[in-house]
Formats: structure tokens, C-alpha cells, sequence
């Protein structure tokens, strides 16, 4: 008895069938990636926010500043709290599509110098392209701990193009200058506060007094 085959219609349904499903299940799978690298951006905001505190208790409880003077040039952020790390990578967010640093027209004291990093960046209310210009913006970068009101509230740093990171386009009315956030985790933005608790937040859920010492 010969058997019998699959005809060219019933392989087209099958081959139809299997792209229907690759079409669902591929975004599925692709958000559940993205979701694996958010937890991973997590930790590493995690670990420099522990970083940063350990930092103000070396530094007479004064927090990390945007960029200091020295001998050889500025030093950013990054640079200052690196002893405390051990770990370059960590400024690396596993979504953004580069190695993490991106060299610089400065120079800084640590291994790193002349880079800096660019996948996250810093709240600069209080300096940092010319956020200071912003009378009411009042960031955490270079405050005494005591000043900080609202620790909890208060974002430190979060996902971004650049080494410094400000609200931009999402409160034009209060003018800041700093570069925007980026949403590339599925739509969300990781943040690390100045009580070293990381979140994850939307654009638009992100309100005025997180980018103030104040909360307001």
C-alpha cells in the first residue's frame, strides 16, 4: 500500500501557519529579552548608587559632583565614584547600542581618562550644560546629604545619551538644557535615586519634583 504524501496545499497551510505563529510569538519573545536586559540595567544603576553613597561618606557626606577640577583636566561623576566599583562595565547599559564610554575633548585622573560614559547620565540640575541656567532646578549633584529633603524622590541617574541627564522636552515651560532621558527599555526608563533604590518609570509618569533635592 503506498503511502500518501502531503499535497502543495496542505504544505502552504502549514508553512502559513508557522509564519502566523513566528509573527506572534517573536515580539513576545523580544520583549521577554529586553525585559532580561532591564534587570540587568537595574543592577548596574543599583551598584553605582551604592557606589555614590560610599563616595559622600568618604567626602564629608557631601554627594558626588557632576565634574571636578584637577591637574589633569575635568573629572566627571563617573570617574570620581569608579575607585568604588572596580567595574567600567557597569556604566554600560546592556539595551544601548555602543560600548558605554565615548572619549571626550577632557582628561581625568583614572584609568578611564579621557572618556566618559554615555548610557547613563546624571541628574545635572545643579551644573552640567548649563543646568544651572534653571532657577528651580535643583539637583543632588555636589549637595550635602543634609540638603537633600526628599532622597527617596530625588533622581540621581537614569538611562540617557550622555553623561549628564535633565527632564528637556518633557517640561519645556521650566527651559532645562540637559539632554532628555531614553526610554529604551520597552518603553521605560530606569532611574537610580539618591537613597540607592532603582525604578523603572514612563516618560510621562515622570513628575517635576523627582529632578529636585525638594521632591517639588
Amino acid at each position: 500500500m503506498r503511502r500518501r504524501g502531503f499535497t502543495l496545499i496542505e504544505l502552504l497551510v502549514v508553512i502559513a501557519i508557522i509564519a502566523i505563529l513566528a509573527a506572534i510569538l517573536f515580539p513576545v519573545f523580544a520583549r521577554a529579552r529586553e525585559k532580561a536586559r532591564q534587570a540587568s540595567c537595574q543592577s548596574n544603576l543599583k551598584q553605582i548608587c551604592l557606589a555614590a553613597q560610599m563616595y559622600s561618606q568618604d567626602y564629608d557626606e557631601t554627594f558626588v559632583q557632576w565634574e571636578t577640577a584637577s591637574p589633569n583636566g575635568g573629572v566627571f561623576w563617573a570617574e570620581q565614584i569608579l575607585p568604588y566599583t572596580k567595574n567600567q562595565q557597569i556604566f554600560a547599559c546592556p539595551s544601548a547600542n555602543d560600548d558605554g564610554w565615548k572619549q571626550c575633548g577632557c582628561s581625568g585622573t583614572v584609568e578611564v581618562a579621557p572618556y566618559r560614559p554615555i548610557d547613563y547620565g546624571a541628574n545635572c540640575g545643579n551644573g552640567g550644560q548649563a543646568g544651572t541656567q534653571v532657577p528651580n532646578w535643583h539637583g543632588p549633584m555636589s549637595q550635602k546629604l543634609a540638603a537633600i529633603e526628599a532622597p527617596a524622590s530625588t533622581i540621581f541617574i537614569g538611562d540617557s545619551g550622555c553623561v549628564n541627564l535633565g527632564p528637556y522636552n518633557l517640561y519645556p515651560n521650566e527651559g532645562t538644557t540637559c539632554p532628555t532621558v531614553v526610554d529604551r527599555h520597552n518603553g521605560q526608563i530606569n532611574f537610580g535615586f539618591v537613597d540607592g533604590h532603582v525604578k523603572s518609570m514612563s516618560k510621562t509618569a515622570i513628575p517635576w519634583g523627582n529632578w529636585n533635592i525638594s521632591g517639588q
